[in-house]
C-alpha cells in the first residue's frame, strides 16, 4: 500500500503543483474488534507453544494439576500448532481495512471502501477537478 501512496503522491505533484508539499498519507485504523481478537489470538499462539513445551512441567511447578486440554495440545502438536497459527492469520487479516481514501481539506473526493475499488487517475483528476483545482 505504501507504494500506491508514493506514485499517486507522484503523480498529484506533477499535475496540481500547488498541491507539492501538501500531501500525506496515514494508516486507516482497524475497527476495534479486530485490535482485540489479533491480541487474543496472538497470547493463544503464545500459550498454545508454552503448553507444547512446558506443558506437564509448568503445572507442576505451579502445583495445580495440568487441565485436560494440556494433554491434548501435547498429543496433537502439529494441530494445535495449526490451528492457533490459522488463528492468528485471521485475526491478522481481520485488521486489514483495505481502505485507500482521498481527502481535501477534510472532504472526503474519493473512497475505496465505499466504491471498492482502487482509483484511477481519471477518477483522481475528475474529483481534484469539481473541487476547482487546475492540473497542468
Amino acid at each position: 500500500m505504501r507504494r500506491n501512496f508514493a506514485e499517486l503522491q507522484m503523480f498529484l505533484e506533477r499535475k496540481y503543483p500547488e498541491l507539492r508539499g501538501a500531501i500525506s498519507g496515514e494508516n486507516y485504523p482497524p475497527p476495534q474488534y479486530a485490535l482485540v481478537a489479533m491480541q487474543v489470538a496472538g497470547m493463544a499462539q503464545m500459550a498454545t507453544l508454552a503448553i507444547m513445551f512446558f506443558g506437564d512441567s509448568l503445572f507442576a511447578t505451579l502445583g495445580v494439576p495440568a487441565p485436560g486440554i494440556v494433554q491434548y495440545i501435547q498429543e496433537n502438536k502439529i494441530t494445535s500448532f495449526m490451528t492457533s497459527f490459522m488463528m492468528n492469520s485471521m485475526a491478522t487479516s481481520m485488521s486489514s481495512t483495505g481502505a485507500f481514501e482521498i481527502s481535501v481539506d477534510g472532504r472526503t473526493v474519493y473512497s475505496k471502501l465505499e466504491s471498492g475499488r482502487m482509483p484511477s487517475p481519471g477518477d483522481i483528476i475528475d474529483a481534484f477537478n469539481a473541487l476547482g483545482l487546475k492540473s497542468v
